[in-house]
């Protein structure tokens, strides 16, 4: 009966804890659809030098996260990542209440508020991606990593909705309102059901002692905080991270003004963009599920797989975003889109691109819980979410720096920062790739640590 409703409990958990990411994405991308208005609201005009005021704020919640992620998957690694989680979440949610009821809400103030949204709104990505590597078989890990993806992108999309939705000046604080109260409610339910989970009972070097009874009691110490940099896997693919996000950061933020330039109205360009990122989720599951298939019969290939699948998309997205596009007429709409030469080819570009760029992300959750043992898992992802924060900060700090310069140089200056933006997935692939060199000894490692930790608890269990 305790096992059943243990059972009950883990499987409410899991389900929790992947609702409460996709709300907690979707509040991520709250202002990313109101730049404009929100530089009319806050700064009193809509200037290339206040939009890029706005994205200083959207790169204040992400600069925050990745400061503090550290703590928050070290902390997850030692304590309760029931309790941590539930914490974390009362901060960003905090933040955004604050956001609606301050109805005379200043940019300093919203800028505040997003740095008090970042402090907590982080934890959620060690604790979901370590817990299911603690529920997932190693095998079957890269599919099930690719549906939390599928969530992210499905957190994204709400995000980007309820931004257009809302979107003028007197009505783009509501959203805020409608993820807190959701945001909310999965707390006291989490608070009521959810429960922490048991480390290591799917890894094949140590499920059969721990069905006799055993108990993994291994803790993350300081000390791994050095030792996980001794595997170079770990570091490569730590070091991708940067250069890995920032053509995303500025694809997402860039590409619908970019659109707007061209005389479409705000709510249709949004949705231009919406629909030619929703690629991205089905190469995460292909990537997922093909990178485990390569996995059984050798982690290079699937590395090799990831890499060349980064470098694709370069010449898609360039090429999409300096087409010669036809300017159309005032506050064009969807249908307009689809009759207008060279939109059509543009939408398919970014397509096609975007398909193959999802490939990655999903393999890199797996390795990490191929190559590390179960108590440091959420701390390796928060340091990988680390760089990913930091790539998803420079985006729109170099669209904010370099666009003027851009605008005067080319007279295109969201095209190119697009364009040169895709660059930087040159040097992520290439920390992809030379984790090739490395990968099937950082492997072995692990196993044979497994191996001798379950030799260590069934010595223990027979002296009991």
């Amino acid at each position: 009966m305790n096992d059943h409703r243990y059972n009950f409990r883990v499987n409410v958990t899991v389900i929790l804890v992947i609702i409460i990411f996709i709300i907690n994405n979707g509040a991520q991308f709250l202002l990313y659809s109101n730049q404009n208005v929100l530089a009319e609201a806050l700064l009193d005009a809509v200037t290339t030098e206040t939009v890029a005021q706005i994205r200083w704020v959207i790169a204040a919640s992400l600069l925050t996260s990745a400061a503090t992620l550290i703590f928050w998957g070290y902390f997850s690694d030692k304590y309760s990542k029931k309790n941590i989680l539930i914490i974390s979440s009362a901060i960003w949610i905090a933040a955004c209440f604050y956001i609606f009821f301050d109805s005379k809400i200043t940019y300093e103030g919203l800028l505040v508020a997003q740095i008090f949204f970042g402090l907590g709104f982080g934890a959620v990505w060690p604790i979901c991606y370590s817990l299911l590597g603690d529920i997932v078989k190693p095998e079957k890990r890269g599919l099930v990593f690719s549906f939390v993806g599928l969530t992210m992108g499905i957190g994204m999309t709400i995000g980007l909705f309820l931004g257009s939705l809302f979107s003028s000046a007197s009505y783009w604080r509501f959203p805020f309102l409608i993820i807190s109260i959701i945001g909310c409610i999965l707390i006291i339910i989490f608070l009521v059901i959810g429960t922490d989970l048991k480390k290591g009972g799917v890894e094949h070097e140590l499920k059969d002692v721990l069905k006799e009874g055993a108990v993994y009691t291994y803790e993350i110490k300081r000390e791994h905080l050095r030792t996980i940099w001794r595997k170079p896997t770990n570091v490569n693919l730590f070091l991708q991270g940067i250069p890995g996000m920032i053509p995303w950061a500025m694809i997402l933020i860039i590409a619908p003004i970019f659109f707007q330039t061209l005389n479409y109205e705000e709510n249709t360009a949004n949705l231009i963009v919406l629909l030619s990122q929703s690629t991205n989720i089905i190469g995460a599951i292909f990537g997922g599920w093909y990178g485990d298939r390569l996995a059984l019969r050798s982690q290079r290939k699937r590395l090799l797989f990831v890499g060349l699948s980064i470098l694709i998309p370069i010449p898609f997205f360039a090429t999409a975003f300096l087409l010669p596009y036809p300017t159309v007429g005032s506050d064009a709409g969807f249908g307009t889109f689809w009759t207008t030469p060279l939109y059509p080819v543009g939408f398919l570009l970014i397509s096609i691109g975007s398909f193959f760029a999802g490939n990655a992300g999903v393999n890199w959750y797996t390795i990490n819980s191929d190559v590390n043992e179960p108590e440091t898992r959420a701390t390796i992802i928060s340091f990988h979410t680390v760089t990913d924060r930091i790539g998803n900060a420079l985006g729109p700090v170099l669209a904010a720096t370099i666009g003027p310069l851009l605008a005067i140089q080319t007279g295109r200056s969201d095209a190119w920062i697009i364009a040169i933006g895709t660059l930087f997935w040159i040097p992520c692939a290439y920390f992809w790739l030379r984790s090739m060199k490395y990968i099937d000894q950082d492997v072995q490692t692990m196993k044979t640590l497994l191996k001798q930790r379950a030799k260590e608890l069934e010595q223990g269990l027979k002296s009991k």
